[in-house]
């Protein structure tokens, strides 16, 4: 199986992401609101407002930043009753054991609990122990509407 364009295809080049803190800070120290309804960070650098919105994120993480999240109901996942029928309820911490193990059926599999890792482990990250949707679970399992699927409204 040949993956074309991933959807995370810039977060698969990054080598290690390190804390920044001060970076962070005199950044939040420069937060500003000059935005009408919310859809927009402003920041005042210099003597210059900069926006950074959704519009700029998916610039930069090349994540598709339009469309509707919403995922139909579904069945369970077949990914989560071949490596997950004795967890109730994924999470990222589970997740993250069953990369670490790499006991995987095939190939495809492997790849496909891998984009689930990296979309849940850098733009979705939460705690360990949140639950992650079974419907994505699903979605994975069609690489192609997993890589169409707006990512970045999510993010």
């Amino acid at each position: 199986m040949v993956i074309h364009q991933p959807c995370i295809q810039h977060f698969m080049k990054l080598n290690a992401l390190g804390w920044a803190g001060q970076v962070l800070h005199n950044t939040l120290m420069r937060l500003t609101d000059h935005s009408d309804n919310g859809d927009a960070l402003w920041f005042h650098v210099g003597e210059k407002p900069g926006r950074f919105s959704i519009y700029e994120f998916g610039l930069i993480t090349g994540m598709k930043c339009v469309g509707s999240t919403h995922l139909p109901p579904m069945a369970e996942p077949r990914l989560i009753r071949r490596y997950f029928s004795t967890v109730r309820g994924v999470s990222r911490e589970n997740l993250e054991l069953q990369m670490s193990n790499a006991k995987f059926d095939n190939d495809e599999d492997a790849i496909k609990l891998s984009i689930l890792y990296i979309i849940f482990c850098i733009p979705l990250s939460n705690a360990n122990s949140v639950k992650i949707d079974p419907k994505f679970f699903a979605l994975a399992d069609i690489l192609d509407e997993f890589n169409e699927f707006p990512w970045g409204v999510l993010s």
